[in-house]
């Protein structure tokens, strides 16, 4: 498992979804205080965000250019995902709609930064979640160094080990466009891999 920046370890879901404004309907199911009945649902919910977080967590890194606004998509797919509990149909497929909506706040940070990031801000190279193995690390680099366009395919396909028909949905393309997106990617880890050996 990579490991995350110490912000993303110590992201709790519980303060997340308290953030919701005052008095808002949505702010209803946490406001548990000590002492008062738990709120199953919840604790379904946090728990959910717990064992899915890091991927949450890779995949806004692999759209976005920083670990922050990375951080940043995921708190808010969290409250997002929270306010929309109810639209999510099967318990079993809470993976792939949370991954839907954190790709939806990744890219909408990413549209809003678009035109303000500063020019220092691209030219330092993206810190990534490290490996302990030396050589996976090597590989995030290459990874990391492909076009925006292929980074999130291999992060899914490859990482989270999703199916290409949930990446598709995820990614909002088809399932062919995940597919030439993987192999272009392929293609060019390859070239870049064999690059180095050459070195």
């Amino acid at each position: 498992m990579r490991s995350l920046p110490a912000a993303a370890r110590q992201f709790s879901p519980t303060a997340a979804i308290s953030r919701f404004p005052g008095g808002s309907r949505e702010e209803a199911p946490v406001r548990g205080r000590a002492g008062q009945d738990a709120d199953p649902r919840r604790d379904w919910f946090c728990a959910q965000i717990e064992a899915n977080k890091a991927a949450m967590f890779r995949l806004a890194r692999s759209i976005l250019h920083s670990d922050a606004d990375a951080e940043d998509a995921v708190a808010e797919a969290v409250l997002r995902s929270f306010v929309h509990l109810d639209g999510l149909r099967k318990q079993d497929s809470v993976k792939s709609w949370l991954m839907r909506i954190t790709a939806n706040e990744a890219y909408r940070i990413l549209q809003r930064r678009r035109d303000t990031v500063p020019l220092e801000e691209l030219a330092r190279e993206p810190a990534a979640p490290r490996r302990d193995v030396e050589n996976e690390m090597g590989l995030w680099d290459h990874v990391k160094a492909l076009p925006d366009s292929l980074r999130a395919p291999v992060v899914l396909f490859y990482y989270e080990e999703l199916p290409v028909s949930e990446i598709a949905d995820i990614l909002a393309l088809t399932p062919g466009a995940v597919k030439t997106r993987l192999s272009r990617a392929r293609v060019l880890l390859r070239m870049r891999l064999e690059q180095e050996d050459e070195r």
